[in-house]
């Protein structure tokens, strides 16, 4: 969770972060002006809360521990891998996908 204005160099370890491939990343920008390029390049997955408050994050942790628990009990039924969103639960209304 990231307003996308990051301080530090964070393309230095981006390679070998895409190059691990564990699991499904999910960024997730935090108020209408965040700065979704950034996240982009990260992911695929780019989800967006307009406000950054208490409601909003308490249902987008709601909606990731769901999507967890989807992805854990696929794997132990022996079912295909969480590979994208369309595998996971949809997002609730205070989450925007941005394409």
């Amino acid at each position: 969770m990231t307003d996308g204005g990051p301080t530090d160099d964070w393309r230095k370890g981006l390679n070998e972060f895409k190059a691990a491939k564990k699991g499904v990343v999910v960024a997730c920008a935090a108020g209408h002006d965040a700065d979704t390029d950034v996240l982009k390049e990260i992911t695929e997955i780019v989800l967006q809360l307009d406000t950054a408050d208490s409601s909003s994050i308490k249902a987008f942790f709601k909606w990731v521990s769901a999507s967890v628990s989807v992805g854990s009990q696929k794997v132990d039924a022996g079912k295909k891998e969480v590979i994208g969103l369309d595998d996971l639960p949809p997002p609730p209304p205070e989450v925007n996908v941005v394409l």
